[in-house]
């Protein structure tokens, strides 16, 4: 049996091959959508 570990997006359980292959959906997919929340958030503020 191979050892094919599958890294799991805690976000949206993508699965990715390798953790660098993870890193790289979650700066992609998730990094801008949390500065868009912290946009929103600052703007509600004022």
């Amino acid at each position: 049996m191979e050892n094919t570990q599958m890294f799991v997006c805690p976000f949206c359980s993508y699965k990715a091959k390798s953790l660098e292959e993870l890193k790289q959906h979650i700066l992609e997919k998730h990094t801008l959508n949390r500065e868009d929340v912290r946009g929103v958030r600052s703007i509600q503020k004022y």
